[in-house]
């Protein structure tokens, strides 16, 4: 090989390779510009860009947030506890032995009734006091019946309901077998007042007396437990004369949305 021919070919195979490398550079300054391109694209996609000609030049980024419906907010946000909110229907039994520890004796109550009925939980009896106080000012004398019933109460009750109508099926109706009581929670009560001679009936909710508590009840934390055209829910029939205890702000809630208790747990576990 004559020595012209020799650096021919090396001066071939120098440039065949600065091309070479020339090509890579460039392959990775696209690979990195397409990186930069996605990144970018990213970044637009999950922050809101704000203010382009801010004072300082800068560019601020700010998260956006997915709006809150403002049913679920006004949900969410209520004060609660949870031991008021038990539900205790034909679906949620409470055990035999079930007591609550608090019981405090309720001050208006119906004559000729069993002492043991005339309880409820602390914070439930003030507010209920609170509250037959109040409608008695307002000219309007509200009495309990029952209040708590101990497991055993509840049983003679439910028995007597069944000798009554014939069938456990019919008195379900209307009465709770033991262990499906609220009034064993001790946050439920069944009111009255002299001009029905101290009786429960359908007719609570026509008189002036029970026309107040319907409206008043949720200012002190109550609710129409079993209203009319929703027994496929509650599984009773309209009982114009109980009353359950849910705290205020739950019990305002109810009551503007025209829920039962089980749809209002429903929409607050959403």
């Amino acid at each position: 090989m004559t020595q012209e021919l020799f650096y021919e070919n090396f001066r071939e195979r120098t440039f065949m390779r600065r091309s070479r490398n020339k090509l890579i550079v460039r392959i990775g300054l696209v690979f990195a510009i397409s990186l930069i391109i996605l990144l970018s694209a990213f970044i637009i996609n999950k922050f809101q860009i704000l203010g382009a000609d801010s004072p300082s030049g800068s560019v601020p980024i700010q998260v956006v947030k997915p709006p809150v419906k403002s049913e679920e907010k006004a949900i969410k946000d209520l004060i609660y506890s949870k031991e008021m909110l038990i539900l205790v229907n034909k679906q949620n039994a409470l055990p035999a032995d079930y007591e609550p520890k608090d019981l405090t004796e309720i001050n208006a109550f119906a004559p000729g009734r069993d002492e043991s009925a005339r309880y409820m939980r602390k914070e439930v009896a003030d507010q209920l006091n609170l509250m037959l106080e109040d409608a008695k000012v307002s000219g309007n004398e509200v009495l309990i019946t029952t209040a708590y019933r101990a497991y055993w109460l509840q049983k003679a009750i439910f028995d007597g309901n069944v000798a009554k109508k014939g069938s456990v099926e019919e008195a379900n109706k209307t009465s709770a077998k033991p262990g499906q009581s609220e009034h064993q929670t001790g946050l439920a009560a069944d009111l009255t007042t002299p001009g029905l001679n101290f009786e429960i009936s359908n007719s609570f909710g026509e008189t002036p007396e029970g026309l107040w508590i319907t409206e008043n009840a949720k200012n002190y934390g109550f609710i129409l437990r079993y209203p009319k055209d929703k027994t496929e829910i509650t599984g009773y029939s309209y009982e114009p004369w109980h009353f359950r205890y849910v705290g205020k702000d739950p019990a305002n809630y109810i009551f503007e949305h025209g829920l039962t208790l089980e749809e209002f747990l429903l929409e607050l576990n959403k």
